[in-house]
């Protein structure tokens, strides 16, 4: 049934106009539905109508509407489909969606097989003019898919003179239903603009070992939404920025940069933000500052800047040393030092940096002293030297270090460096002090897990 529809925009119009080509009869597939109406198989529901359209798409004499503009445009028009179509409403969603012929259906599966019924509804008169039943066997369904698509080609020459000739797909028997359901949801999730988890499914069907050729056209389609997605959600988020911030729209602003993946927009946005922030909310438990170097740093990492990425991260653990961010940014330097490592930085220049650090500790005192050898035991043991490692760790006072690091971390750094260099005794004593100390700690199963399989 469908429910609550709008007068149309102007540049709608213009898209309903310009959707069907000129050489050829604009037909559309209504996404086909299941007739148990307590199923919930809305990813069958569009692999089904989606395979199929693009099945035709090739086919000389007609213009296949394609089903994300159709389901683009009818939520534009906040008209929903739900369950299956009531015939006296054809016309009114052919029209909405510019097309002269509309395919839609049912379906039922049980665990064995599947029947589609189907029919070809002319718009302008609401005639039924063709109609049609494909049963097939659920293992076989890329064979049924053929069929139903074969079929419905039929159907549509007899109502339509001069189409073309209908090339059939090849039948890959390796892809499963549960395949096809796997990119039904794909689709889904690109039609409910979550972007990101639609292109990791589409792209296992590339590149991985089950190929799935629909999935090649539907990525290059859901790059190109996501293009004009990033464009338009980047320049109202640019919108938003030029105004007088309150502390909601900053923390809008810069989710959004980085949501989007605009991570240099979102590092410039933050550091203007620290020139004149707003007002933050009392008992909120950060500050807008400390919000801005958090985004900095996440936003240099994740575009593999590296040194930025350790510069600016060691700046936060020193500012901001109560974070709730303070894990996250630990974690994010310790990536940038191993990729740093990893790029050809190589051991000479950590060590070279170490010495730098300790350098630096022997002016410091207190808490800013624990920090700095706590930098520098994690430096060292990234970069696999464990011995030094344990000795900078051994410095640390734990309660010093309070709240920003738990103090059974540091426990489990100095079991870790122990573990590497196959020290079972001393490790296994680590273990009875954290037992003792900190009886509830995360990690005591991890290091009990450790501990055996270090060599006698």
């Amino acid at each position: 049934m469908i429910s609550g529809c709008r007068i149309l925009p102007i540049f709608l119009l213009f898209c309903l106009v310009s959707l069907p080509a000129a050489d050829g009869i604009p037909v559309s597939l209504l996404t086909f539905r299941n007739s148990d109406s307590t199923s919930n198989d809305r990813y069958l529901d569009k692999s089904i109508t989606e395979m199929v359209t693009v099945d035709l798409v090739g086919v000389q004499g007609i213009t296949i509407i394609e089903r994300a503009d159709m389901e683009q445009i009818l939520r534009e028009q906040a008209l929903a489909l739900s369950g299956a179509i009531d015939e006296t409403e054809v016309p009114e969603i052919g029209k909405l969606i510019g097309a002269k012929y509309l395919v839609f259906g049912t379906y039922t599966k049980d665990r064995r097989r599947i029947t589609i019924n189907y029919k070809i509804t002319e718009v302008e008169t609401g005639v039924i003019r063709e109609a049609g039943t494909i049963t097939g066997k659920i293992r076989r369904f890329m064979e049924l898919k053929n069929k139903l698509a074969g079929s419905i080609y039929r159907s549509l020459r007899s109502v339509m003179a001069g189409l073309g000739p209908f090339m059939y797909p090849p039948d890959d028997r390796r892809i499963t239903v549960d395949d096809v359901v796997s990119y039904g949801k794909a689709l889904d999730l690109s039609d409910r603009e979550d972007y990101e988890g639609a292109r990791s499914i589409l792209k296992n069907y590339i590149s991985g070992d089950v190929r799935l050729s629909y999935a090649q056209r539907s990525l290059q389609q859901l790059e190109k939404r996501l293009e004009k997605y990033q464009d338009e959600h980047t320049k109202s988020l640019d919108r938003k920025a030029e105004g007088k911030l309150t502390y909601m729209k900053f923390m809008g602003v810069a989710m959004g940069y980085f949501g989007a993946g605009n991570y240099s927009k979102c590092i410039e946005f933050c550091r203007q933000t620290k020139i004149n922030p707003p007002p933050g909310i009392e008992d909120a438990g950060f500050s807008i500052p400390e919000v801005c170097d958090y985004y900095i740093v996440a936003s240099y990492g994740r575009l593999s800047a590296w040194d930025s990425t350790l510069a600016c991260g060691e700046r936060f653990l020193e500012t901001h040393k109560g974070s709730m961010y303070f894990q996250g940014v630990k974690s994010l330097v310790y990536d940038a030092i191993a990729a740093k490592e990893k790029s050809g930085g190589g051991l000479q220049q950590v060590m070279a940096e170490v010495d730098a650090m300790i350098k630096k500790s022997f002016l410091l005192t207190g808490t800013e002293a624990q920090f700095e050898y706590f930098k520098i035991a994690g430096r060292l043991f990234n970069a696999k030297q464990w011995s030094r490692a344990l000795d900078w760790y051994k410095k640390i006072v734990p309660s010093l270090l309070l709240p920003a690091v738990e103090s059974d971390f540091i426990a489990y750094q100095i079991f870790l460096c122990y573990y590497y260099l196959g020290n079972r005794q001393e490790a296994r004593g680590v273990i009875d002090f954290t037992r003792n100390n900190y009886p509830g700690s995360q990690f005591l199963d991890p290091m009990r897990r450790l501990a055996d399989m270090i060599p006698e």
